[in-house]
């Protein structure tokens, strides 16, 4: 008997499909994308800044202004501080800059203590804020 075209294009066609499927493609992969290493460095840096966030804004909160701040609008300083700690990198980054923004507007004299202390309110209600709607 004799073989065909056809069925020689299918041997060879089920043949080749058989080794790719029997080797897997990472084997054949020299180098990842991302090392390691490279992952182990972005997230500690992402950790650091986050703390340094934290730290900014908590900075603002234990302040004379910050104090008064919750004082004003009536809430906690423990219940502020836990919902530091679950606000997301982001919103925590942009908090942080509002912190640090206010505080060297105001050791510049650009702000008033008043000033201050509606900047301070501010960051202590959007915290509120985004916790709530967690």
């Amino acid at each position: 008997m004799r073989l065909s075209a056809v069925q020689c294009c299918r041997g060879f066609l089920a043949s080749a499909l058989a080794v790719l499927f029997v080797f897997p493609p990472t084997l054949f992969a020299d180098t990842h994308l991302v090392t390691p290493a490279d992952m182990q460095r972005e997230l500690l840096a992402a950790s650091q800044r986050r703390e340094h966030n934290q730290k900014v804004v908590q900075e603002l909160l234990s302040s004379d202004v910050g104090q008064k701040a919750l004082q004003s609008v009536h809430v906690d300083q423990v219940q502020v501080t836990r919902a530091v700690s679950n606000l997301s990198d982001a919103e925590l980054a942009r908090l942080a800059e509002r912190a640090k923004q206010a505080q060297s507007d105001f050791a510049a004299g650009a702000l008033s203590k008043e000033a201050l202390l509606i900047v301070a309110i501010a960051v202590v209600v959007v915290i509120v804020i985004v916790v709530a709607k967690t």
